[in-house]
């Protein structure tokens, strides 16, 4: 982080450090999140004992929440890296999907099913997969797929809707130094 901080005038090295550090409390904080993945060609993953999971080309949202010791973070850290033994359904489409991107809201308040709900009513998304991500609850699915990419502030309102009425913030692979 520091070599491109080298070019910065100081006041403004300030700021950025100071919203870094705000970043990184708030991912070590408990809170609810929405992957963005891309898929670059179409393909087909075996998603253990769910089935087959047939993909297009285009963009994968997957929502999920993190209210165990390390926040936000430490399921981040999780989803940076694709597993080599997949524990949850999203780990097999990470083997072949990297991670573009995250939304994530804190609180003590899980948002994970109401955000695949709002999702869900989206006219831009369709859901590939019954049940993915959704076996430990009553959901349909935690995980959609679009065509083209949606613009994140679209995502943002989405998410903020007068049903969850909470502050989300994106951040890219390249701004999560966890």
């Amino acid at each position: 982080m520091k070599s491109w901080l080298n070019g910065e005038k100081k006041e403004n090295r300030r700021l950025i450090l100071e919203w870094f550090k705000k970043m990184n409390a708030r991912l070590h904080a408990s809170g609810s999140y929405v992957l963005l993945i891309k898929l670059s060609d179409p393909t087909e993953i075996q998603v253990g004992a769910l089935g087959k999971l047939e993909l297009q080309r285009g963009w994968l949202f997957y929502v999920g929440s993190a209210f165990g010791a390390g926040g936000i973070a430490g399921r981040l850290k999780h989803h940076l890296q694709p597993s080599r033994r997949p524990r949850w359904h999203i780990d097999y489409v990470r083997l072949h999907a990297p991670l573009m991107g995250v939304w994530f809201a804190n609180g003590q308040r899980n948002l994970e099913h109401q955000w695949a709900a709002t999702l869900r009513g989206h006219a831009a998304l369709s859901e590939p997969m019954q049940g993915f991500g959704a076996s430990d609850c009553r959901c349909h699915t935690h995980l959609f797929f679009a065509s083209l990419k949606c613009h994140s502030e679209d995502i943002v309102n989405v998410l903020q809707s007068r049903r969850t009425s909470c502050a989300v913030d994106f951040l890219s692979p390249d701004q999560l130094h966890l």
